[in-house]
């Protein structure tokens, strides 16, 4: 979606409390056209929110099994699950500078970021919500997974994602068809 969001509460009276502290931290003033973005992205989710949301979440699930399978080690959520949303978090302390490793990722055509909490480990998040909506699906995880643990021990995999991406042409999920 845009630079831009809406956040939607069930239960109105937590709704309030959060909109309180939201406002008096987030403040900016209307850009037409990041609302008429955000507008199309709402009609979009309407319309295939249910499935794109569900095929984000396979992706997330296929790309860490793929990941541990390579010997990587997983943040897991509190079902002891390894996602149930659009991130993967990948520990890197154990490999590795981590500016070393994000300048392999960057320079390999392969976008995350990386934080540092969960008791001062580091970790990539790896979002799957783009290569989603670009069509991808739990098969596509496992050339992922090989392309990252490819870059960050140094290879250069950049020619092999470009070719990799290059099938993937067409928006999903999306009016533009």
């Amino acid at each position: 979606g845009p630079q831009s969001g809406i956040i939607l509460f069930k239960n109105k009276k937590f709704g309030k409390r959060a909109n309180k502290k939201i406002n008096t931290t987030f403040i900016s003033s209307v850009n037409t056209a990041r609302l008429a973005v955000l507008s199309l992205s709402i009609l979009e989710h309407s319309s295939f929110g249910k499935k794109y949301s569900k095929q984000i979440i396979a992706n997330s699930i296929a790309l860490a099994t793929a990941l541990v399978k390579k010997g990587y080690e997983l943040r897991k959520i509190n079902n002891g699950a390894y996602s149930n949303n659009e991130q993967v978090h990948l520990f890197l302390d154990q490999y590795g500078d981590k500016i070393e490793l994000y300048r392999r990722l960057i320079g390999n055509n392969i976008s995350t970021n990386f934080m540092q909490i969960m008791g001062g480990q580091t970790f990539a998040r790896i979002g799957t919500q783009e290569i989603t909506r670009r069509g991808m699906r739990e098969k596509d995880m496992k050339t992922i997974a090989n392309l990252l643990d490819g870059a960050l021990k140094g290879k250069n995999v950049k020619d092999k994602v470009i070719k990799f991406n290059s099938k993937f042409k067409k928006i999903k999920y999306s009016f533009d068809k």
